[in-house]
């Protein structure tokens, strides 16, 4: 997305100006995939942790827990500490090889059933 994100910020923003609906569409299509796909991680995390229909609704809720309570820390994290000691886009980066790395280790042989 950092690669990206100036030519298609600079492409809406000369087609439909500055206003609420440039900012819009160029948020939408600067985040649409990376947060849809993020979004499924939940949903396919409860289903590998459910073993049974008794127990689904436990690690759903644990499951959307651990969600939140990284939420709210990444977000302080990140707004007081992160930004203003390396910049936004150096985050960009060093998150998506992180999330890059968590996804290389399930395709580890030992991470699947």
């Amino acid at each position: 997305m950092p690669a990206t994100a100036d030519g298609v910020m600079e492409k809406i923003l000369s087609g439909l100006g500055d206003g609420p609906a440039a900012t819009l569409t160029a948020s939408t299509a600067l985040l649409l995939v990376p947060l849809s796909l993020l979004g499924t991680f939940s949903p396919i995390a409860v289903s590998i942790l459910t073993r049974s229909a008794e127990e689904a609704g436990r690690v759903a809720g644990l499951v959307y827990g651990v969600s939140t309570i990284g939420n709210v820390v990444g977000t302080l994290l990140t707004t007081f500490t992160l930004i203003p000691t390396i910049g936004s886009r150096a985050i960009t980066y060093i998150f998506a090889l992180t999330l890059a790395c968590c996804a290389g280790v399930l395709f580890l042989p030992f991470g699947r059933r």
